[in-house]
């Protein structure tokens, strides 16, 4: 569970993001400024006048009146409030579809509190993934196990009494905070099961079945359980059943001096209310880095949403790799890493999770990432929460904070390459041998065959299938011409609407597309070429290329390429102070490889083969299978539209080869797909202007978030034990 931003929501009013990520909630805090509108008395929120330039700060625009302006059409995301992480998500054996879940959360603070504390799931339908029917509050806090709030779980389709069963981190007491001293008994995982379907969740009437976390620890966190089954954990552990039928549960955890952990705890003999500590299968030491750090990031000190997927090159694959996706925080100021590790498990006191490549599942927003298998195709599908990028109260002037991102397929991605030095590092790529096996890159059990081919794997991510079946709900598509831009870049043909200025760091050069979309949600498809000469090549240091995403009225976004040093990078020059969002460039690392194509044949470098899509502020970018950035682009301008080529040559290149770049298969559907097409259009049925609850509830809701207030104070781990363990050591 990504606790921060359900429990700072608030205290971004009047302090620093950094500040407030520390900070515990104020109690009996004043109200904001403008903070309510009477939804009573039919009083509606002016909207901005977005042809003049954004106010200095959001105190003066009402709470509800950009509820549309950034607000996704595509995405997963509840009606008004907080959507949190995905949770819960789990396909029904009956053929009826999935259920994908988020927190839910309140952005308004209770009677003379702020803010609410309460944190729930909201959940909905879905029969591909993309499309989704409302099921509202599915599961809320207030049990003798969750008084605060409950976190992250999984679902298991036949458990507890044969009914689809969710384990979940059941929370007593805040702060909750990898950075604060850790408050004993603050999260358990405890158990519901689901008479409907997974409409609502039945808290079971019993104390949490994982009381706390393995003795000797300092603990940092103990939430977001993982179920899983595993025949190589089977074997390890000469377990007498039939294999791949055990439940295990991997717990997200830490050790604030030792380095992040994820305790293993398997079931007892079939019985849902005996587990048992098996060990720790990471073992990180604190804030270190598995690999080269701009590739593998860094494993800090606290694991969150840690979860477990078998690959193959098609998707899920029982006897495939080993994936484990997981958020780590503790080594990264403003976005916690998202991560991924592959591997397999091994003896070793008496299990490990041995890690063969580790790299980003979202080099930005995109976090507390989780998956749910389609067994119709095989698939493992794959969303993520899409954190927001205010520094002060915009999420209130939204009247809603986060989607999801769009589904992914995951998948095992393999490569044919060319044996180098490049190959033989310890990054986010594995060796795969002839039996299917893999090792680290920098294994010496695989014998160097420099200029030969080798089969490299990583962990694949692509969009869902069925987005593409989704263009035909384009208002509108068009083709643009290719182009190619080289050293003569003053003379291009298309210099009569061509742009260039020269900076210190070169010529940039924007050439329009000939047509551009009037609005912010789209698709863009392209391909880009470098001289493989480029490649690596300091001397080429300010050379790169790419795409106008979105520019005019002094606003742009440019998503390009520097092949100097391998990197992606996503520019957001808004309007908006950066005083009120982080409007900093995103950066990412993506090698373009020599790939065998076919058995046999020659080795050719990779293009850019690029996929991007924007709705409203959520912009995710996909290329070649394995690279995803997701961040938020705060436009104000309703012109600030148009799109183009984007180019950058050193000033004083020569080579008109080397410095070569072609743009192709440009394509662009603007006009996306509604992902609740029965949801009320009007926003005011939405909760946009102070109505928390949203839209639907289930009706009677037995699970409606609580809202604190000074009868009911917040736990603080004093006393009030609601079991005899609560209070043991």
């Amino acid at each position: 569970m990504s606790f921060f931003p359900i429990f700072a929501a608030l205290l971004l009013l009047s302090k620093s993001v950094a500040d407030a990520a520390l900070a515990r909630p104020a109690l009996n805090a004043p109200a904001p400024v403008n903070s309510r509108i009477d939804y009573a008395s039919g009083m509606l929120p002016r909207t901005p006048d977005f042809t003049r330039p954004p106010p200095k700060d959001f105190a003066s625009l009402a709470n509800g009146s950009l509820f549309d302006h950034w607000r996704p059409k595509a995405h997963y995301i509840h009606p008004s409030q907080i959507t949190g992480d995905p949770t819960a998500l789990w396909t029904d054996p009956d053929g009826s579809g999935s259920v994908i879940s988020a927190g839910y959360g309140n952005l308004w603070p209770g009677k003379g509190y702020a803010p609410s504390a309460a944190n729930s799931f909201r959940g909905a339908k879905t029969q591909d993934f993309v499309t989704f029917e409302d099921w509202g509050v599915s599961l809320g806090p207030g049990g003798r196990n969750d008084p605060v709030a409950v976190f992250d779980g999984k679902v298991v389709p036949v458990g507890y009494n044969g009914l689809p069963t969710l384990m979940y981190a059941a929370v007593s007491y805040i702060p909750i905070s990898w950075t604060k001293p850790y408050i004993r008994g603050s999260e358990k995982q405890a158990l519901a099961y689901s008479e409907n379907h997974g409409k609502t969740w039945i808290k079971v009437d019993a104390p949490p079945v994982i009381d706390r976390p393995p003795p000797g620890m300092n603990v940092t966190g103990f939430r977001d359980p993982y179920l899983f089954q595993s025949k190589q954990i089977d074997r390890i552990l000469n377990e007498t059943g039939p294999l791949g039928k055990t439940w295990y549960a991997l717990i997200s955890s830490g050790d604030r001096v030792k380095g992040a952990r994820a305790p293993l705890y398997k079931q007892e003999h079939g019985d849902w209310f005996q587990w048992k500590f098996v060990g720790q299968p990471l073992t990180p030491p604190a804030n270190s880095t598995w690999g080269e750090y701009a590739w593998t990031g860094n494993d800090g000190v606290n694991f969150e949403c840690v979860s477990l997927s078998v690959l193959g090159p098609h998707g899920d694959d029982a006897e495939g790799t080993h994936v484990l996706t997981l958020g780590a925080e503790g080594n990264k100021t403003v976005h916690q890493w998202s991560m991924w590790k592959l591997g397999e498990w091994k003896a070793a006191s008496p299990v490990a999770f041995d890690v063969h490549a580790t790299g980003q599942a979202d080099w930005a927003n995109g976090y507390a990432c989780t998956g749910v298998n389609d067994p119709k195709l095989s698939r493992r599908i794959y969303y993520c929460m899409l954190t927001e990028d205010f520094k002060t109260d915009g999420a209130l002037k939204q009247n809603w904070q986060n989607s999801l991102s769009l589904a992914r397929e995951l998948f095992i991605k393999e490569l044919v390459v060319k044996d180098s030095d490049l190959v033989r590092t310890r990054a986010s790529w594995a060796i795969k041998l002839a039996n299917g096996k893999t090792l680290p890159a920098d294994s010496p059990a695989v014998p160097r065959a420099d200029g030969k081919a080798l089969t490299i794997v990583s962990l694949g991510q692509r969009p869902i299938s069925e987005l593409k079946n989704k263009r035909a709900d384009a208002v509108q598509a068009w083709q643009e011409t290719d182009l190619r831009m080289d050293t003569n870049v003053l003379k291009i043909k298309e210099r009569s609407r061509a742009h260039i200025k020269k900076e210190k760091d070169g010529y940039h050069v924007f050439v329009p597309f000939a047509k551009s979309p009037t609005s912010r949600q789209w698709e863009l498809e392209a391909t880009i070429a470098f001289d493989p000469s480029v490649l690596r090549q300091a001397s080429a240091t300010n050379f790169a290329a790419g795409i106008v995403l979105m520019s005019g009225h002094n606003e742009s976004s440019v998503l390009s390429y520097q092949p100097s040093d391998e990197t992606v990078t996503l520019t957001r020059d808004v309007a908006l102070s950066s005083d009120l969002i982080f409007k900093e460039p995103r950066h990412g690392k993506l090698r373009l490889w020599d790939v065998q194509r076919g058995k046999g044949g020659k080795f050719e470098t990779q293009n850019l083969n690029i996929r991007v899509f924007m709705d409203g502020s959520a912009v995710e970018v996909f290329i070649n299978d394995v690279f995803v950035l997701s961040t938020r682009v705060y436009y104000w301008h309703p012109t600030s539209t148009q799109m183009g080529f984007w180019y950058r040559l050193p000033l004083h290149a020569t080579d008109k080869h080397r410095y070569a770049v072609s743009w192709s298969n440009i394509r662009v559907w603007e006009g996306l797909f509604d992902a609740f097409p029965s949801r009320p259009k009007d926003p005011a049925m939405l909760g946009a202007y102070d109505k928390p609850e949203g839209f639907p509830q289930p009706v009677p809701n037995p699970n409606l978030p609580l809202l604190y207030d000074a009868s009911t104070p917040l736990p603080t781990g004093q006393g009030k034990s609601r079991w005899p363990f609560q209070d043991r050591p």
